[in-house]
């Protein structure tokens, strides 16, 4: 049995429309998957680059600092290679450019008031759960004290949670846009087609037989829908990389393979399951008794 009657102007065009429908659903939920993914790596970067500082005491002995530091290169929560010792001289040398300090201002009668300190970048994993890790710093007989930029985390941590929030509710509006649209096509579908299906009911034509080329076109779509939109996605990231520099280096191949994945998944979900629905509707009552 064709799934599609297409005697029916108004059936045909409802039909485009679904599958643009869903092509154009597939395409924003790519796009907002990508903005996710580019999102998440940049927080990522600026949460990397959050310079943590451990202030040590004016006796610190020498060989246990040392010692620390080497115990900090290897620790699990330290960005690889970001460790490095700052002596007095050294942190008197870098303020001196600094547009609010001088270097008079560091010192005090020839002495510098800045004491000797460890500075280290946390995983961006890490960064949004330090208060324990802090703590056990702050243990340390020759630590002074821990000290970073508590705002950038707390605002970090509070942009990934609306960008997220925002692209959830999205993803949900289209998503049920997509499903409204594919429902209502496969309603014309099945109304224009309803005399070969009574005529099917009465020679005793089972569900599954009768329902088997709607839902394997339904596939078809899917696949046509979600191969359409995948191909305008990467189109759209080509043309954004070429046009804001460095944004490529906020991406990994991997990232939008795995999008891709989802977005075929998703794109056979929601055609098979809305139409599915609806077959079932109407396909398993004589079409007597169909409620339009």
């Amino acid at each position: 049995m064709a799934t599609q009657n297409f005697h029916n102007p108004k059936t045909f065009f409802n039909y485009i429309y679904a599958i643009v429908s869903l092509t154009f659903m597939l395409y924003w939920l790519g796009i907002l998957g990508s903005v996710l993914i580019y999102t998440s790596n940049l927080l990522t970067y600026f949460r990397e680059n959050i310079p943590f500082y451990i202030e040590l005491k004016d006796n610190a002995p020498e060989a246990d600092v040392f010692k620390y530091q080497k115990k900090l290169e290897v620790s699990e929560f330290v960005k690889k290679g970001s460790v490095r010792y700052i002596s007095k001289e050294e942190a008197v040398e870098e303020l001196e450019g600094d547009d609010l300090l001088s270097k008079d201002d560091l010192m005090l009668f020839g002495e510098n008031l800045l004491p000797n300190m460890i500075a280290f970048h946390m995983r961006g994993d890490f960064v949004t759960s330090n208060e324990e890790i802090i703590a056990e710093i702050r243990t340390m007989g020759f630590v002074e004290d821990v000290f970073h930029m508590e705002g950038a985390t707390r605002n970090i941590s509070t942009n990934l949670y609306r960008v997220g929030l925002i692209v959830l509710v999205l993803v949900i509006f289209f998503i049920f846009v997509a499903i409204t649209l594919i429902k209502n096509t496969l309603k014309l579908m099945i109304l224009s087609n309803k005399q070969l299906i009574q005529t099917m009911q009465l020679v005793g034509s089972n569900w599954e037989y009768m329902s088997k080329p709607y839902l394997q076109q339904s596939i078809r779509n899917a696949l046509f829908s979600s191969g359409i939109a995948i191909v305008a996605i990467l189109i759209t990231i080509w043309i954004a990389q070429s046009q804001i520099d460095g944004l490529s280096h906020f991406a990994s191949a991997s990232s939008f393979v795995g999008l891709s994945v989802v977005l075929i998944i998703v794109s056979m979900l929601v055609s098979w399951g809305s139409t599915r629905h609806s077959i079932n509707k109407y396909m398993r009552v004589p079409t007597n008794q169909w409620m339009i």
